[in-house]
């Protein structure tokens, strides 16, 4: 049996109407073995709900801060897989928030955060 693999969709496209007093940020999850996930605030709500592996979310409008950012198995608010601190959003940019490596195998899991555009 042949398994087609799902086509890498990533949309490069920025936000049309950029602020400049709020940051832009999306996730992409790219991490084989790890489920669908959310990507949470300590304590806060989803700021991503249910991304499974290969996809980009839309971009969504933030405040300018330093976060941290939690990755949990999608519907699990107990369960941090990865925590990745010191995210700082400054206003005006828009990121990109990337999970990359394996959940509990090596390469470990972990996360990337990127300016886009630049």
């Amino acid at each position: 049996m042949i398994r087609k693999k799902k086509p890498n969709t990533m949309n490069m496209e920025q936000p049309e109407a950029v602020q400049t007093n709020r940051a832009y940020v999306r996730f992409v999850h790219l991490s084989p073995n790890a489920p669908s996930v959310d990507i949470t605030l300590p304590n806060g709500p989803a700021l991503f709900s249910d991304v499974t592996f290969e996809e980009t979310t839309e971009y969504i409008e933030v405040r300018p801060a330093t976060y941290t950012l939690q990755v949990r198995p999608a519907r699990n608010t107990n369960q941090v897989v990865l925590s990745v601190p010191n995210v700082t959003l400054e206003p005006g940019k828009v990121y990109t928030v990337y999970a990359v490596g394996l959940l509990n195998e090596d390469p470990a899991l972990s996360a990337l955060y990127l300016e886009d555009g630049v």
